[in-house]
């Protein structure tokens, strides 16, 4: 009587391997009143010091939690990678990152 589990993969990868496998577009979520127009230069810069095919969303958070989003020109698409988001982050706060 053989109880053990089995488990039958057709790819193993890591979380980390996926999300960069499975990730369709990029959504940046950030206070409105935090993007000065220097945080804006700045904002532009990181975009282009990660080059990619990846589609980005810009989300303003506006009074009353009203909400602005903002397609990035082809030319500001990225590439994922952990430092990208680390990047991000470091500028907007944790929880900027959306994956989608």
């Amino acid at each position: 009587n053989d109880e053990s589990t089995k488990l039958l993969a057709r790819e193993i990868c890591s979380l980390d391997q996926m999300r960069l496998q499975r990730t369709r577009a990029i959504h940046l979520t950030v206070r409105q009143d935090l993007m000065t127009e220097e945080s804006l230069k700045e904002f532009r810069h990181l975009l282009e010091k990660f080059p990619g095919r990846l589609p980005t969303f810009l989300h303003l958070i506006g009074p009353q939690q009203r909400e602005t989003v903002l397609a990035m020109p082809p030319d500001l698409e990225v590439e994922l990678s952990d430092h990208f988001i680390s990047e991000v982050e470091k500028m907007f706060g944790a929880s900027s990152v959306v994956l989608n």
